[in-house]
């Protein structure tokens, strides 16, 4: 099981990390969530591959290739990576992500659709 941190905002000082988040929600007409509510991670499909987007690591994902080989049919995971990397995620219907990439394949900020699983910042 993968240990969450408490609440942290990228590349920015801690005493600045409510405000910076403030911020981002704004930039992206999100609403800010309280402590406790914080999205840390989410994973979601998009052109039917799977990606993650987690809070201070870069966007990353996985693509199932399916072809037969004499009539069996074979399955092989290609791992997919962009440069972006996630500062903050909003919930929404779909949720926002907000990268600090520009050269990126995903728009800044993006929609996330079709959410699988969601993951907290721990409250306190």
């Amino acid at each position: 099981m993968i240990e969450i941190p408490p609440f942290f905002v990228p590349f920015v000082a801690a005493a600045d990390y409510e405000r910076v988040y403030e911020d981002l929600a704004r930039h992206c007409g999100a609403r800010p969530l309280p402590p406790g509510e914080r999205l840390y991670a989410i994973t979601f499909t998009h052109h039917s591959d799977t990606w993650t987007a987690t809070v201070g690591q870069r966007l990353g994902g996985e693509k199932i290739i399916t072809r037969k080989v004499r009539g069996e049919r074979i399955e092989r995971v290609q791992h997919l990576y962009d440069n972006a990397t996630v500062l903050a995620i909003f919930p929404g219907h779909p949720y926002l992500v907000i990268h600090d990439n520009n050269r990126s394949q995903w728009d800044n900020p993006f929609y996330a659709g079709g959410v699988r699983g969601v993951r907290t910042f721990p409250a306190g």
